[in-house]
């Protein structure tokens, strides 16, 4: 499995050095899933995918490879957001935390004070910025 990653690392143009790191993250993670699976087992639980929880089947049906490699891209798109989080200027990362952190458009715009579309101008700027340098289309 490690050769599909190590492949897709090196036509993303990654280092060595990141192409080790990423695989060495994957193999990581990968155990503790086994391991996690092990003990679920080891004391009768079993991991089934949420929509067969309703669906009535006499066989358990395990995590398989295509669980674990989708959490492992979750993860390693959260570790790329934080990444590009950390590389804007203090003032922009502030801003976007705040952003989503509960606070209404309205009681950060009085809070900036800005108007409301300013605000929405401004973090649509940013996520499209962020965007563009992780390599998404939306």
């Amino acid at each position: 499995m490690s050769n599909f990653y190590e492949k897709a690392c090196k036509e993303a143009g990654l280092s060595e050095e990141k192409t080790a790191e990423i695989c060495r993250y994957i193999d990581a993670e990968k155990k503790k899933l086994r391991y996690k699976r092990m003990l679920c087992e080891e004391n009768g639980v079993f991991w089934k995918p949420l929509d067969e929880l309703t669906e009535e089947k006499d066989e358990i049906e395990f995590v398989s490879d295509v669980d674990v490699e989708d959490e492992v891209i979750r993860k390693l798109e959260l570790m790329s957001l934080r990444e590009h989080l950390q590389a804007l200027e203090e003032k922009d990362r502030t801003f976007l935390l705040k952003c989503f952190d509960g606070t209404t458009e309205r009681e950060l715009a009085e809070s900036m004070g800005i108007t409301r579309g300013a605000l929405r101008r401004k973090r649509d700027s940013l996520l499209r910025r962020l965007r563009e340098k992780m390599g998404v289309n939306v």
